[in-house]
């Protein structure tokens, strides 16, 4: 699966770098390639709740503030 660098920091309020955030998704065990500002990842499948940024953000809410209730809402909204 193939996840924009921008994709994913325009959700952490710390905005954090490509390295910084590769290095916290290796410490949480999610094994990539860097592409440009494309992360290519590559999931087991007990890892379906990672298949998504939404998935994704959780895991690095580790390590940085990450505004999940926008995300939510977001979807919610989509629903209707």
């Amino acid at each position: 699966m193939k996840i924009a660098y921008s994709h994913l920091v325009q959700h952490i309020e710390e905005n954090p770098s490509i390295e910084q955030i590769s290095d916290s998704l290796f410490q949480l065990g999610h094994e990539h390639e860097i592409e440009g500002d494309i992360f290519d990842m590559e999931f087991t499948p007990n890892r379906g709740d990672c298949l998504s940024i939404n998935g994704l953000l959780r895991d690095l809410a580790v390590f940085y503030t990450v505004n999940l209730i926008k995300i939510y809402i977001m979807k919610s909204l989509m629903n209707f």
